[in-house]
């Protein structure tokens, strides 16, 4: 949490440095061309599925449930956008966000052969994309625009199981880490604060692709077992609230 922190400050230096070096040499008035900072409250879900059998025992072990997270975290985007048709806007804007997003699980299962004990975390660290804002302005102040893009967002899978019975006794850890495309849609407003300064609020809905990890590992008794983990139906749901030059 510490490091999140650290860098969640270094990115805000960062972006204040660059804001102020732009505007020093003119660059921000490019017509058209802006950048900014948006502050986020993420919340996931995933549907999450997981099948452990044995090829040396008449064995299947099965859990599927909904699994969620949630964190906050803080984007950069630069964009170039254009007002035309009197009050039609269209803009492109690229991203990047980082996240303190972490779900986690823990349960038990028990019966006369074994128990076991599971543990498992989630994390969705960062995202990146490009997108395109088309919008309308209401006035000459404010404007409602919608989102679609495209996103590459990491994702980390972790965990351990540790069993013990008549079965067989075993501990073991898994993880994964996957960078998954996906798709960007979204609602906001722009509302401007002086000439050279909007402030926007944005609803934006991320799904991304399915993915899965497999391990393989012996009990006490040699016998061996492989679990599929599989998470379908991922979806990232965030609230922003922004500035943009």
């Amino acid at each position: 949490m510490i490091l999140r922190i650290i860098a969640t400050l270094v990115l805000l230096f960062a972006f204040s440095s660059l804001s102020w070096s732009i505007e020093k040499k003119g660059l921000i008035n490019i017509p058209g061309l802006y950048l900014g900072l948006s502050v986020i409250k993420d919340t996931a879900s995933y549907n999450f599925e997981r099948i452990e059998s044995s090829n040396a025992l008449p064995f299947l072990d099965f859990d599927h449930f909904d699994w969620h997270g949630s964190g906050y975290g803080g984007e950069l985007f630069l964009g170039y956008g254009k007002r035309f048709i009197n009050n039609f806007y269209l803009a492109l804007e690229g991203f990047y966000n980082a996240s303190s997003n972490e779900g986690n699980i823990e349960f038990t299962d028990s019966n006369a052969l074994y128990t076991r004990a599971l543990h498992g975390t989630f994390r969705q660290r960062w995202q990146y994309g490009i997108a395109a804002r088309p919008g309308f302005y209401l006035n000459e102040h404010s404007l409602l625009y919608g989102r679609i893009g495209y996103l590459i967002s990491n994702i980390q899978l972790s965990g351990g199981i540790t069993q013990t019975g008549v079965l067989g006794n075993f501990s073991g850890k898994f993880s994964s880490d996957k960078d998954c495309q996906g798709l960007q849609l979204g609602l906001g407003m722009e509302i401007a604060v002086n000439s050279k300064l909007n402030a926007r609020i944005e609803w934006v809905w991320n799904t991304v692709q399915d993915f899965a990890n497999q391990s393989l590992i012996k009990d006490s008794n040699l016998n061996p077992y492989t679990t599929f983990r599989t998470a379908s139906n991922v979806t990232l749901e965030q609230i922003k609230i922004g500035l943009r030059w």
